[in-house]
C-alpha cells in the first residue's frame, strides 16, 4: 500500500511540473509575442523590457530552442537602439545555439542579421562574409523569399563597395528566385526590382535602371509600401534630372516628397527638397527655387545635416546671384565654404578614429597569433615531458636498448610537431600581412579620391567665390587687368579640375587603359629624363573596370620604381591578348639589381597584391647593368 502511494506521488509530482514548465513556455513566447508588438508600434525600449522578461523565462527553463527565439529578438531591438555590440553579441549566442539544435532555418536568419548589422556600421566586408553564410545556408534548401532577401543584402553591400558588376550579378539572382518561385512576396519582388535599378543606375545605364525602377513603383502602389514607393520616385525623378528632363523630374519629386514625409526619414525629405529646388533652378524659375531650397535649409539646420547643408547653401548662393542679389549670393557661398570645411574636419577625424580602430584590431590580432604559437609549444613541451617520464619507466622494464628506440622516436614526433607548429604561426603571420597590405591599397585609392573630391569641393568653391568677386569688381578694374585676372583664375579652375578628374582616374574610366596610359606617358616625357613606349597587340577592348584600374596602378608603380632606382632613360610598355590572357610586359634599360636577392619593398608588394587581387602572376627579371624587365600575365 506504501508502494502505491508513493507511485502516485510521484506521477503527480510530474504532472504538476510539467503543467508548470508548459506554462513557462506559453508564457515565454507570449512574453516574446508583446515584445514584437511594442517594436512595431516604435517602442524599442518597451519591447525590451518584455524581451528581457522573456529572457529571464527562457534561460530558467533550459529549454534552446525558446532562448533562441528570444536571443533573435534582443538582437532586433538592440540593433534599432543602436546598440551594436550587444545585438552583436546577442546574435552570435543565438548562432551557436542554432548549430547545436540543428536548426539551420534560424541560424541563416542570425547570418543574415549580422551582416545588416556590419552594414551599419559600415563594416562592408564583415557583412559579406555572414550574408554569404546565410546564402549558403538558403541555396540548400532551392528558392525561397529569404534567399531573395539575402541575394538582395549582397548586391546592396557590393554597390556600398562601389563593386557594381557583383552587385548588377546578385540582384539578377535574386531576379532568378522570384521569376521560377510563385510564392515569392511582392515586398520582395518590388525590392529585387529596386536593387536592379540602384545597380544599373549607378553603371550609368538610366534606361535600364528606369524600368527597373518602374517595375518596383507598380508594386509598391499596389501593396501600399510607402517607403520603398519614395525611394522609386526620388530616384526616377533624378533619372529625369539627368537626362535634362526637369519638367518630368519635377513631377516625381513633387509625387515622392509627401509619401516620404509619412515614412518620417527626415534625411531623405531634405534630399527631395533640394532636388525640388535643383529641378526649378534649372528650368529658371527662381522664386520656386528659393521656396524649396529655404524649407530644405531650415530642415538641414534643425537636424545638423552638414554635408546636405553645403549643396543647399550652394543653391541659395546660385539663385540670389541670378536674382542680382550680390551680398546674399557672397553670403551663403561664404558660409557653403565653413560648412565644407567643417565637413572635413570631422570627416578626417572619423578616418583618423577608424584608422586607430583597424590598427588596434590588426595589433590584437597578432597578439593572439603569438600567444596562440606560445600555448601550442606549452602543448608540446608537456607533451615532451609526459612521454619522457613514460620513457623513464620503460627504461626501468625494458632496459637500455628500448630506452635508445623509444628516445629517436620521440625526438622526431618533437621536430615534426614543432614544424607543424613553425608552419601554422608563419602562415597565420602571412595572411595577416597580405590583409594589411590589402587594407593599405585600399585606403589608397580611397585616400585618392577623398583628396579629389577635396580639390572639387574646397579649392573648386573658392575660386568660383573668387570669380564671383572679381565679376562684381569688373566695373573698377581696368581692362587689360580685369581680362588677366579672369583667364588666371579660369586657368586655375580648369587645373583644379584636371586634377581632381586625374585623381580619380578621369580617363581611366572615360576612355580606357590605353588612353590613360598615354595621358601618362605625356605626363612623365613632360620632365624630359625618361623616354616612354607604349605599344599594344590585339587588345582593342575595354576590360573590366577593377582589372583596369588595377593594371593601372601596376604600371603607374612599376614606372615609379624606374624613375626612383633605375637611372633609365627608356621605358617600354607593351600590351598583348592571346588565348584568353593579357600579357603585360614593362622593361627599361636601367641599372638593374640582383635577382638572385629578396626584394621586398612597400611597393613590389603593392605591386605583388594588386596582381593577386585581379587573378594574375607576376614575375620580375633583372640583372646588375642589365635593366629590369616585369611580365604579368592576368585572365580577360
Amino acid at each position: 500500500m506504501g508502494k502505491q502511494r508513493f507511485y502516485v506521488f510521484i506521477i503527480l509530482a510530474y504532472l504538476f511540473f510539467l503543467k508548470l514548465y508548459a506554462y513557462d513556455k506559453n508564457d515565454v513566447v507570449s512574453l516574446i509575442n508583446h515584445s514584437y508588438k511594442f517594436y512595431d508600434n516604435g517602442l524599442p525600449d518597451s519591447a525590451l523590457v518584455y524581451s528581457n522578461l522573456a529572457m529571464h523565462k527562457a534561460d530558467s527553463s533550459g529549454t534552446p530552442v525558446y532562448l533562441l527565439k528570444v536571443l533573435i529578438n534582443q538582437g532586433i531591438i538592440h540593433r534599432k537602439l543602436r546598440s551594436y555590440v550587444i545585438a552583436k553579441q546577442r546574435y552570435l549566442r543565438a548562432a551557436s545555439i542554432a548549430k547545436n539544435e540543428n536548426d539551420y532555418r534560424r541560424l541563416s536568419i542570425v547570418y543574415n542579421n549580422l551582416g545588416i548589422i556590419y552594414m551599419d556600421v559600415s563594416q562592408v566586408d564583415s557583412a559579406l562574409y555572414y550574408y554569404f553564410k546565410s546564402a549558403e545556408l538558403e541555396e540548400d534548401k532551392g528558392a525561397t523569399s529569404r534567399m531573395v532577401s539575402v541575394y538582395n543584402n549582397i548586391s546592396k553591400a557590393f554597390r556600398r563597395n562601389l563593386q557594381y558588376k557583383e552587385a548588377l550579378e546578385y540582384a539578377e539572382k535574386a531576379l532568378k528566385v522570384v521569376e521560377s518561385n510563385n510564392e515569392i512576396s511582392p515586398y520582395s519582388e518590388a525590392l529585387t526590382y529596386l536593387q536592379l535599378g540602384n545597380a544599373y543606375y549607378e553603371m550609368d545605364s538610366l534606361g535600364l535602371a528606369g524600368k527597373y525602377y518602374n517595375h518596383s513603383l507598380q508594386i509598391c502602389q499596389k501593396i501600399g509600401h510607402r517607403d520603398m514607393l519614395s525611394t522609386c520616385q526620388l530616384n526616377l525623378g533624378n533619372i529625369s534630372f539627368k537626362n535634362n528632363e526637369y519638367m518630368k523630374a519635377l513631377d516625381f519629386y513633387l509625387k515622392c516628397l509627401p509619401v516620404i514625409q509619412q515614412v518620417g526619414k527626415t534625411e531623405q525629405v531634405v534630399r527631395v527638397l533640394n532636388n525640388t529646388g535643383n529641378a526649378w533652378y534649372e528650368m529658371e524659375k527662381l522664386d520656386s527655387a528659393l521656396f524649396y531650397y529655404r524649407r530644405a535649409e531650415q530642415l538641414a539646420r534643425k537636424h545638423h545635416f552638414s554635408q546636405q547643408l553645403g549643396a543647399i547653401l550652394e543653391g541659395l548662393s546660385s539663385v540670389y546671384w541670378e536674382k542680382g542679389d550680390k551680398d546674399s549670393a557672397f553670403v551663403f557661398m561664404k558660409e557653403r565654404m565653413e560648412v565644407a570645411q567643417n565637413f572635413y574636419k570631422e570627416e578626417t577625424a572619423d578616418a583618423i578614429a577608424e584608422l586607430q580602430a583597424r590598427y588596434e584590431t590588426e595589433k590584437k590580432e597578432k597578439e593572439i597569433i603569438a600567444q596562440r604559437g606560445r600555448i601550442q609549444q606549452a602543448v608540446i613541451q608537456r607533451k615532451n615531458l609526459l612521454f619522457a617520464l613514460i620513457t623513464v619507466i620503460f627504461i626501468a622494464v625494458s632496459g637500455i636498448l628500448f630506452f635508445v628506440s623509444r628516445s629517436r622516436t620521440l625526438k622526431l614526433q618533437n621536430e615534426r610537431n614543432t614544424e607543424k607548429h613553425n608552419k601554422e604561426v608563419t602562415r597565420l603571420l602571412q595572411e595577416q600581412e597580405l590583409k594589411s597590405l590589402d587594407a593599405m591599397i585600399e585606403g589608397q585609392d580611397t585616400e585618392r579620391k577623398r583628396i579629389a573630391e577635396d580639390l572639387h569641393v574646397r579649392l573648386g568653391t573658392t575660386l568660383a567665390a573668387t570669380k564671383m568677386h572679381l565679376e562684381a569688381a569688373e566695373e573698377q578694374l581696368q581692362s587689360k587687368q580685369y581680362e588677366y585676372i579672369d583667364n588666371l583664375i579660369n586657368t586655375a579652375i580648369e587645373d583644379t579640375r584636371q586634377i581632381s578628374h586625374n585623381m580619380l582616374s578621369g580617363v581611366l574610366t572615360k576612355f580606357g587603359l590605353i588612353a590613360a596610359l598615354k595621358d601618362l606617358k605625356k605626363t612623365i616625357e613632360t620632365a624630359g629624363d625618361l623616354s616612354v613606349s607604349i605599344k599594344t597587340i590585339q587588345f582593342d577592348q575595354r576590360l573590366a573596370t577593377d582589372k583596369e584600374i588595377n593594371l593601372y596602378r601596376i604600371i603607374q608603380e612599376l614606372i615609379s620604381n624606374t624613375l626612383k632606382h633605375a637611372q633609365a632613360t627608356q621605358l617600354s610598355i607593351l600590351l598583348e591578348k592571346r588565348e584568353g590572357l593579357l600579357y603585360l610586359f614593362v622593361s627599361d634599360n636601367g641599372i638593374g639589381f640582383d635577382n638572385n636577392k629578396s626584394y621586398k619593398g612597400i611597393g613590389l608588394r603593392n605591386i605583388q597584391t594588386r596582381v593577386s587581387k585581379i587573378g594574375g602572376t607576376l614575375w620580375v627579371e633583372s640583372k646588375l647593368g642589365m635593366g629590369t624587365r616585369t611580365e604579368i600575365k592576368v585572365p580577360v
